[in-house]
């Protein structure tokens, strides 16, 4: 800083500042820009395949005229539906065809966990007969076996652009999610209910409490967080033998974490503990909590750790 007390002094000194400094001049971590250029860039990869399928989509068919344009010479049909038409295909082998019901009794049914868990399994089901429908009616569109409709347009609209329907978007997802993602995601959630369901049956609704979870794939993760372990990401520090540390590093996993919930009157004021936000998604538009960490630095205080942006991530989805 100048020495001199004068306005014009100060403004010729900040004239003469370089026009690139360091992300640290303003609190953040030397990886902050790094941080951002990723987030840019997996951005820029969604919104590049969306726009080069939109330009083939285009140049294939137009829906209102009906005059295809690029055709296979086989079959007659545009470029884009064989390619939609294989999609949906790969993605109803990858779905289930329906999802085990869990069995209710009058004593598991006095549980909460059990009742999040039939909720979350409930609406799963709702949902892939739903998705596995759609499917069905595109494939049937494609091959020719069934007239399109202004339902099943809208669908192979989006799906050759690779946007989400919007009538499968029945839970909280990042809003620019491709469908190749939000599928991949949403075969990964039925398989963790299923693995539930499962348990329930084979052992009892008792074992839930000890299940590792991953918490980002429940529909409504809120409902969960008092009696599960959850697989989570860490964002901006590192934790090790249960202390919270500086790093340099864009994301770190986390071991398998157990929330204890305490009575407000019962917390200590511990100046070795920091406040991290859990987010559902990468976005961080999500918020489903706060939990209390110890740090393992030495004088520092938490104010450090919130200039360097550190949260918890339950699922990694932009």
């Amino acid at each position: 800083m100048p020495q001199d007390t004068t306005k014009n002094k100060y403004i010729e000194w900040i004239k003469q500042l370089p026009s690139n400094e360091k992300t640290t001049w303003l609190g953040l971590p030397d990886n902050a820009e790094k941080v951002l250029l990723i987030s840019q860039g997996s951005k820029f990869a969604v919104d590049l395949l969306k726009c080069d399928q939109s330009d083939e989509t285009t140049l294939a068919i137009d829906f209102d005229a009906g005059e295809h344009k690029e055709e296979d010479a086989s079959t007659g049909r545009p470029a884009w539906m064989i390619h939609v038409q294989h999609t949906t295909d790969t993605w109803l082998k990858s779905l289930p065809k329906t999802l085990t019901s869990i069995k209710r009794t009058s004593e598991n049914i006095k549980d909460p966990l059990f009742r999040c868990v039939e909720r979350e399994v409930n609406f799963a089901a709702n949902l892939l007969r739903l998705v596995r429908q759609d499917l069905a009616d595109i494939q049937a569109v494609c091959d020719g076996s069934k007239k399109q409709t202004n339902d099943t347009r809208d669908l192979l609209n989006n799906l050759s652009k690779g946007i989400t329907p919007s009538t499968w978007k029945k839970y909280r997802v990042p809003p620019r999610i491709s469908a190749m993602q939000w599928m991949s995601d949403f075969v990964a959630r039925l398989k963790q209910l299923e693995k539930l369901v499962t348990l329930t049956i084979t052992e009892s609704v008792q074992s839930l409490r000890y299940v590792q979870m991953w918490l980002g794939g429940l529909f409504t993760p809120e409902a969960y967080l008092t009696a599960t372990r959850q697989c989570l990401k860490l964002q901006g520090a590192l934790c090790r033998n249960n202390a919270l540390f500086y790093s340099n590093s864009i994301m770190d996993d986390i071991p398998l974490l157990a929330i204890e919930w305490k009575i407000s009157s019962q917390k200590t004021n511990d100046q070795q503990q920091v406040t991290l936000p859990v987010y559902g998604n990468g976005l961080r538009t999500e918020l489903l909590c706060t939990i209390n960490v110890k740090t393992g630095q030495a004088n520092t205080s938490e104010y450090n750790f919130y200039e360097r942006g550190v949260a918890v991530l339950a699922s990694l989805l932009e």
